[in-house]
């Protein structure tokens, strides 16, 4: 498995949401409110698969070994599985940890469009409304293969940065690019 371990840290880290778009295979980051501390105007970032895949995408609050960034080989693992660090699934609501069973596994956190308020986004993460605001970290991952003695396998990625009017179009603009 191969995938990308990001910490964005968007200029103020401390009111980063993240987004991912499924059907471009990009993961967003971008700001809690329309205004940022270093850009003014927050601007959004993404991580893009280029070959159209998308394995997982892992939304990462805090520092926890259960639900935070991975330190060792099997966190990481579990991380590009689509699984929190600790090894547990994710469901669509709230966070995506711990929820019951009535919620759908996923494997993308927050897929729901935030520019559109659509359900399980930061905006509207389920019955407590917005998430609450912090640093984000993130895990994007493409499929597994399977390679011979001496094979490589080329994963092509892109950062991308746009920056708009408010912190919804810096996302529009982001997709867009």
């Amino acid at each position: 498995r191969a995938g990308v371990f990001m910490d964005p840290d968007l200029g103020d880290a401390g009111d980063d949401y993240t987004h991912t778009d499924t059907t471009r295979s990009l993961a967003i980051t971008y700001n809690e409110d329309d205004d940022d501390a270093v850009y003014g105007v927050p601007p959004a970032i993404g991580i893009d698969l280029l070959g159209g895949a998308l394995a997982s995408i892992h939304y990462l609050p805090g520092t926890s070994t259960t639900t935070g960034g991975p330190v060792l080989g099997q966190q990481f693992y579990n991380n590009l599985q689509g699984l929190w660090s600790g090894g547990r699934i994710m469901r669509a609501n709230g966070n995506g940890y711990q929820q019951p069973e009535t919620f759908p596994v996923t494997r993308y956190v927050f897929p729901g469009d935030p520019v559109q308020n659509e359900f399980w986004s930061e905006v509207n993460a389920g019955a407590g409304g917005a998430s609450p605001i912090g640093d984000r970290r993130m895990m994007i991952a493409a499929p597994a293969v399977t390679l011979a003695s001496g094979e490589s396998h080329v994963v092509d990625l892109a950062m991308l940065f746009a920056q708009g009017t408010d912190r919804f179009d810096s996302i529009t603009e982001l997709r867009a690019v």
